[in-house]
């Protein structure tokens, strides 16, 4: 795995659903930026957007399926996210996820090929993809041709960063089923 990467299955993040402990809580809703044991306690309200993003992957498809959330800073787009990912492997627990898990980490697109095994279904989970949208589109191309159907990829960013890094004007359904969901307000 690349470093700034961490690579989960279902069995892992079962064990990280109990509840928060009270100085977790209020860091979290705080704003301090949520990770696994934070997204996926029980403690944390489940997004209403979830459902949305984990439907997009439910079916097989013969194509890479990119999911995009937008929206803007401190509106709970980390949370869904991580949220969404778990509700995937919930509904299939052969899937794996591939995270960044430092946002500072780059997309090393022959060492992410690596980590790719046969008959295993991947979905790689960007936050502030902004930054990583060029190499992520290059990876699609390159996955193309052997494994469309078991590597894909969700996303988030800020709406006004995708669009200031030129990544919205990427011809993203040239190389994938591309998707995407506008997050606004809380509710």
């Amino acid at each position: 795995i690349p470093k700034g990467w961490a690579l989960s299955s279902i069995s892992g993040l079962k064990a990280r659903t109990g509840p928060l402990d009270s100085e977790a809580a209020l860091r979290y809703f705080d704003g301090a930026v949520p990770d696994w044991n934070i997204a996926l306690s029980s403690s944390t309200p489940k997004r209403e957007v979830v459902d949305t993003l984990a439907g997009w992957f439910r079916e097989r498809s013969d194509r890479t399926i990119v999911g995009l959330l937008l929206g803007p800073g401190c509106e709970g787009k980390t949370t869904a996210l991580l949220q969404a990912a778990y509700a995937i492997l919930q509904h299939d627990s052969s899937w794996r996820v591939l995270r960044r898990v430092d946002e500072a980490a780059s997309v090393p697109i022959d060492e992410l090929v690596a980590v790719f095994q046969p008959d295993i279904r991947y979905l790689v989970v960007i936050d502030e993809a902004d930054r990583a949208a060029e190499n992520v589109y290059t990876l699609i191309n390159r996955l193309s041709l052997s494994r469309a159907s078991d590597v894909h990829f969700l996303l988030a960013s800020r709406d006004t960063d995708w669009v200031s890094s030129g990544a919205g004007r990427l011809p993203w359904a040239t190389a994938c089923s591309f998707k995407q969901e506008k997050l606004s307000g809380l509710s």
